[in-house]
């Protein structure tokens, strides 16, 4: 009983209307595990604080209860917990909203990985959009050479990619690559994903001519983070 009134807590604070409130607290209590709402209470009520975190202007609070969401879904995905990670989500994303508005980095990365959570569940086409919209707000808030923006290329273009859209996938894999090579270097990991999705998009496409030399500096960059 206890768990169960600590996550209506969670929904009545927010500033969804009552009767979707209501809906998502039926779905999650049908569908959310004990040891799940456990760990978002340890996120949401039990995080050590200052003497002063009462006093916090409301942005600082809501943006800490936006990462305590976002944080738990991203746990849960890595779980594969997909639909237990998805209202998590869905919840972070209203309240940075509300909190922040539309053009926010809170609100991209809460569109970003809610994307994320439904490509997860092969939802591709609900997916889509939620990428597009936090491609779009990323390169308006942080600007097209932030890794952010590059992440956003790049899950757009596997989520592209995974519906054999090849054409769409590889411009958003090239400009993925080459922010991340300015950016971050070439010996990051990220860059390295970048080339290997790359070299398994000409993989599929028959090019292996392109795939080859991708395959071979994502190796060597590999191997020399683990310092063979």
């Amino acid at each position: 009983m206890k768990y169960r009134l600590l996550l209506f807590a969670l929904f009545t604070a927010t500033v969804a209307p009552a009767r979707e409130r209501n809906e998502k607290f039926q779905f999650m209590m049908k569908n959310t595990s004990f040891s799940t709402v456990l760990i978002f209470s340890l996120f949401m009520f039990c995080s050590p604080m200052s003497p002063a975190s009462a006093q916090r202007p409301d942005s600082l609070l809501a943006a800490r209860q936006v990462d305590s969401l976002v944080n738990l879904n991203q746990k849960l995905v890595e779980e594969r917990k997909f639909e237990e990670a998805l209202p998590f989500i869905e919840q972070a994303e209203q309240l940075a909203l509300a909190a922040f508005g539309r053009e926010s980095a809170a609100y991209g990365n809460c569109r970003h990985n809610n994307a994320g959570t439904l490509n997860k569940l092969n939802k591709l086409d609900e997916a889509e959009p939620l990428y597009l919209d936090a491609l779009d707000i990323r390169a308006k808030v942080l600007g097209k050479e932030h890794p952010d923006y590059a992440a956003s290329l790049n899950s757009l273009g596997n989520l592209y990619w995974n519906k054999g859209d090849y054409t769409k996938a590889e411009p958003l894999y090239l400009e993925a690559k080459d922010i991340r090579a300015k950016v971050l270097g070439k010996e990051h990991p990220d860059y390295a994903s970048s080339l290997i999705n790359l070299g398994n998009l000409y993989s599929d496409k028959g090019d292996y001519t392109k795939a080859e030399p991708l395959y071979l500096e994502a190796k060597d960059i590999r191997a020399k983070a683990l310092g063979k």
